[in-house]
């Protein structure tokens, strides 16, 4: 079953842990210690609704302040899916319009990436020449290698996530990059990024299939990169077919 790789990059954020004071019996207050809030997961929905729009969905749609309660994530998931069933019934449109948002929300976020490695490329990619960069556990090598596939034999794929690295705070990526024909590899962590050309590809492909060390496509691409003329590979049969 093919997957859609074309999103953003996972957050390399975990769910914070919540940290409760240590408190005697008698001053505990009399409501549950768990409070859970279904109301944060409306804030990622456009404000440009119909006209026709129920106002109280749409004053619930645009809340911008934060819930001060402990967000249950299945409550978050389970009332959102609720939330779009409810508005997909009453506006026709409501499918279209959430996909032209998802997608211009993505084409952002490509573009953002690219802006970035403009500015890396024209100053020599001097601030990381020499650099260390964060490595995939052999664990997470399989999962790169199926998206690396993925990437490589679907044109209509920007960026696609490989894994994390560094108890999962890091992110590891790759972006096309159609105006030099070339491919990067960016990291996300701590609020900073790391982009460098894309190199060596194989390990990951051999952990998820090793008969791909003897096909000559990916053989002759992992000798080329970062260069990629933008032409896609031939689409593999199975895990077991090259």
């Amino acid at each position: 079953m093919s997957q859609n790789n074309n999103l953003p990059c996972a957050s390399s954020q975990p769910t914070a842990v919540p940290n409760f004071p240590v408190t005697s019996a008698a001053e505990i207050d009399p409501v549950p210690l768990f409070q859970f809030s279904n109301k944060n997961y409306l804030s990622d929905y456009p404000s440009d609704f119909p006209d026709d729009f129920p106002a109280e969905l749409k004053e619930l749609l645009t809340k911008k302040k934060p819930d001060p309660l402990l967000i249950d994530p299945d409550d978050v998931y389970n009332n959102k899916l609720a939330m779009e069933t409810l508005i997909a019934e009453n506006h026709e449109d409501w499918g279209k319009k959430k996909k032209e948002f998802e997608d211009e929300q993505n084409k952002a976020y490509v573009q953002s990436i690219l802006d970035e490695i403009d500015k890396k490329y024209s100053s020599g990619f001097k601030d990381n020449t020499f650099a260390i960069h964060a490595q995939l556990s052999y664990s997470k090598f399989w999962n790169a290698g199926l998206n690396i596939i993925e990437f490589f034999t679907n044109d209509d794929i920007e960026t696609v996530w490989l894994g994390n690295s560094s108890s999962d705070m890091r992110s590891h990526c790759i972006i096309k990059d159609r105006t030099r024909n070339m491919v990067f590899e960016y990291h996300n962590a701590y609020g900073q990024m790391d982009i460098f050309p894309l190199s060596g590809i194989m390990s990951y492909l051999e952990a998820y299939d090793p008969k791909l060390l003897h096909n000559e496509q990916w053989i002759n691409l992992n000798m080329i990169l970062p260069a990629y003329n933008m032409i896609p590979l031939d689409k593999l049969k199975g895990p077991e077919s090259v």
